[in-house]
């Protein structure tokens, strides 16, 4: 196929404009980029910060008391990073290497995802802000690492030897993560209870430390319940240490057919999702279904009003909310018997998937 005049003038335009834009600008442009990127990347995983950890560790990279740690030098050093670039000092000698590094370590560890858990899901890379999946961060890291390369050759002779502004930037990278955002979550027990670990107070027996599933007292906007810390070791059964819900309600989900969903009463994506369900209730025969939710307990009413719906519900902790979810809201299960017929998220649930597999259920 022949490319239209239209075409070939773009192209050749955009060539000559190539070729007059001086280096340094080039250079300037490509540092600009490349920094803000890594500062955004950054300043968006703190929020929350929980949500970045639930990624790592639903990874299988790290444990949960060392995760906190993790988390946030990753963040720092991507702050750090960004920060370097918007300078002129060991640009090409350190800054672009370590770059080109961390990028692919990002890409291999990317590539372990896919390989393990296929290609649906959240990357993490840019917090709950922007979602992509494994295989889009990966094209996006590619492109980058091409663009530091590039960066590299365009870089002949590096006059900036100045360590003292790289330095500061440590300070004002390393220093407001963990002081604005401290390690406060677990502590170590010394004397009779030593390498056991606790959060807010609540010490793991050796039953609990044997079979691996430790409750954990959380507070939570007042709330204060026992849950699991760990729900990934019952990862078949995610929800399986959810049995009382409002109104009184106890469920076994181990036995019989029900529909949950996990839900953020703050999130457009949720309420639309429960309302749907609501009216796919009315529409047809549900199994039962309960919400499991996550927000202020005063948002309840204004939740309730908007969705139409009146199922039992929970109220979830951060923790466990961001480790069910795995990635952004909503999610939803069809169980029957303690299995899961259907394990739907944000991506591929729609109320005509679950109207089909709850058909198929009653057949």
């Amino acid at each position: 196929m022949v490319p239209s005049a239209k075409v070939v003038a773009i192209l050749t335009i955009s060539r000559e404009v190539y070729i007059r834009f001086p280096k340094s600008n080039k250079i300037i442009t490509i540092k600009i980029f490349i920094g803000c990127l890594f500062i955004f990347s950054g300043i968006v995983k703190l929020f929350p910060i929980l949500a970045f950890e639930v990624q790592i560790i639903s990874q299988g990279i790290t444990s949960w008391l060392a995760v906190i740690i993790l988390a946030r030098l990753v963040i720092a050093f991507e702050i750090f990073l960004g920060l370097s670039f918007l300078q002129n000092n060991y640009i090409k000698k350190f800054f672009v290497p370590a770059a080109i590094v961390l990028l692919a370590v990002f890409t291999l560890d990317l590539v372990r995802v896919i390989i393990y858990n296929g290609f649906a899901g959240d990357c993490g890379c840019f917090g709950q802000i922007i979602i992509m999946t494994p295989l889009e961060a990966i094209l996006k890291n590619i492109i980058l690492i091409a663009a530091l390369v590039y960066l590299y050759r365009l870089i002949e002779n590096e006059t900036g030897k100045n360590w003292l502004l790289p330095a500061s930037f440590v300070l004002i990278s390393f220093v407001p993560v963990f002081l604005f955002f401290p390690v406060k979550r677990f502590q170590i027990v010394t004397g009779n209870e030593k390498n056991k670990v606790t959060k807010q107070g609540t010490a793991v027996t050796e039953k609990q430390k044997e079979i691996n599933i430790p409750p954990v007292k959380v507070s939570y906007k007042k709330m204060d319940t026992t849950v699991r810390r760990d729900i990934k070791e019952n990862e078949n059964l995610p929800v399986a240490a959810f049995k009382n819900f409002s109104g009184g309600v106890t469920v076994d989900f181990s036995r019989g057919k029900e529909i949950v969903a996990v839900l953020n009463m703050d999130c457009d994506d949720c309420i639309e999702t429960a309302a749907g369900i609501g009216k796919l209730n009315k529409e047809m025969n549900l199994p039962p279904v309960y919400f499991l939710l996550f927000g202020d307990k005063k948002q309840l009413p204004e939740f309730i009003n908007k969705t139409k719906t009146n199922f039992p519900y929970k109220f979830l902790d951060e923790e466990t909310f961001f480790t069910l979810i795995k990635g952004s809201p909503p999610r939803i299960w069809l169980l029957q018997n303690g299995k899961i017929l259907g394990d739907w998220n944000f991506r591929n649930f729609s109320i005509d998937n679950l109207k089909a597999a709850v058909k198929k259920l009653h057949m």
